[in-house]
């Protein structure tokens, strides 16, 4: 990824989608906010107790930044499950449909319609639909991810837009890495369970053998691949956010005493 500078933002870039032309887009960083203390500096949540009014700063920074506002941003309401959401244009406000009250991925082929997914090592995904100009973002932790996140999110954008993933572009963030991703044994069975690719990606710990790692971001390009897209449209910033608490807030190695971090992506 390319980090790009504005002032005392910093957020990063996927080359691949913004030599398109097509799209604004950006994973924040933690420099350029205005929060403070563990939550400095662009903390993007409410829920681990920030000051309402410093997020939504916080949020006005880094839209802005993208040529856009908080008013035309769509977020994804993080519920760790695979509902995908559709958003538009009424009148001058946006909708979504269906209007679940939790949703984890939304969809769009509105321009200037900004839409967002938020966590802190989560996986958050960007899609680009480059044929049809429609975008997604998702957001998914080790509950998405072994539900196929993208999977879901690549059939919505065919049953909404026609797309083919041949012809969707992705952008897969700063998340936990295997490095980082330790488990139990019942995660990783539940893994197993529900795809039957996931074994490979699912190693012994190196210091705890009461312990297994996982690859999040092996399983979710996998996802990918067997949902039609192209290897070579496959970004993976290949960041892990536990390993990079001085620019990402990390839930692992934080706990609810930190920020959140976001993904943004707009059509042109």
């Amino acid at each position: 990824m390319e980090r790009i500078k504005k002032g005392d933002l910093e957020y990063l870039i996927f080359p691949s989608l913004e030599k398109t032309g097509l799209v604004r887009h950006a994973f924040s960083t933690r420099h350029g906010g205005v929060s403070e203390g563990v939550y400095e500096s662009m903390n993007l949540t409410l829920r681990t107790g920030d000051d309402p009014e410093k997020v939504c700063e916080n949020f006005r920074i880094i839209t802005e930044a993208l040529g856009t506002d908080p008013a035309h941003l769509v977020r994804a309401r993080a519920n760790h499950g695979t509902t995908v959401v559709r958003a538009f244009w009424k009148n001058d406000s946006w909708e979504i449909v269906p209007k679940p009250e939790k949703y984890d991925a939304v969809v769009t082929n509105e321009p200037n319609l900004c839409i967002g997914a938020f966590g802190s090592d989560c996986v958050i995904i960007f899609y680009l639909d480059t044929k049809l100009k429609a975008i997604g973002i998702s957001h998914g932790g080790w509950r998405g991810t072994a539900d196929a996140m993208p999977m879901h999110v690549i059939e919505k954008m065919q049953a909404e837009f026609g797309s083919d993933p041949k012809d969707i572009m992705i952008g897969i963030s700063p998340s936990i890495g295997r490095c980082c991703f330790e488990v139990d044994t019942p995660v990783a069975d539940e893994f197993r369970e529900k795809l039957d690719y996931s074994d490979k990606y699912i190693f012994p710990h190196e210091e705890k053998p009461e312990k297994l790692k996982i690859d999040l971001w092996g399983i979710n390009t996998e996802t990918l691949l067997r949902s039609g897209v192209l290897p070579e449209n496959i970004e993976l910033a290949g960041i892990c956010t536990m390993c990079h608490t001085e620019d990402f807030f990390s839930h692992r190695k934080m706990g609810m005493n930190r920020g959140g971090n976001g993904g943004f992506i707009m059509l042109r």
